[in-house]
């Protein structure tokens, strides 16, 4: 799974039908609504594995969403704590870029932002699934090359290949932006 598969899975039939069931919002609103914020969602996922200061909370953010079964998009969506998406968009946007967005994606869609909230906060636990999978994926397949080459594992290309990222760049052994940095090759 790459960037572009997590995109096609989160704007699929699917997950759009099961966000206009749960958040009574139509899916054409629904599709308007994710084809308009998850760039930016995904910006964030970007900044918040860059930053020394968030990169270590947000890897383990992401491993504890791995562990979400999303083979099943509507009992994903039929079990989703909405609550904890709107801590997942407040963490990415932050608390007033959430509101902003959801502002401005109001202004051009006509949509409530009571609505626009209710679908990133249903559809942002998705976003964390996918994307920890995704990480888990490529921590599992570089620490087997590490272990059949017998060296060191590093953690730091394995986050950064996520976003694109590469080596460790400032030499602390683990580089949390580096290792997510794959998601946006």
């Amino acid at each position: 799974m790459d960037l572009s598969s997590i995109l096609k899975t989160l704007t699929s039939n699917d997950s759009v039908n099961q966000l206009s069931s749960l958040t009574g919002t139509s899916q054409t609103d629904v599709s308007n609504i994710l084809s308009s914020a998850l760039p930016q969602l995904l910006n964030g996922a970007q900044q918040q594995a860059t930053n020394k200061d968030t990169a270590a909370g947000f890897a383990n953010a992401l491993a504890a969403h791995s562990k979400d079964n999303s083979d099943d998009i509507m009992s994903f969506f039929g079990g989703v704590d909405m609550a904890d998406g709107q801590k997942i968009v407040n963490h990415l946007l932050g608390q007033k870029q959430a509101a902003q967005t959801a502002q401005n994606i109001s202004q051009k869609s006509g949509v409530s932002t009571a609505n626009i909230s209710n679908v990133l906060s249903a559809a942002a636990p998705l976003l964390m699934t996918l994307m920890g999978k995704q990480a888990t994926s490529q921590a599992k397949t570089a620490q087997t090359a590490q272990a059949n080459a017998q060296g060191g594992l590093d953690l730091g290309n394995i986050v950064g290949s996520l976003f694109g990222g590469g080596a460790d760049k400032d030499n602390d052994g683990l580089d949390i932006g580096d290792i997510l940095g794959g998601l946006f090759k």
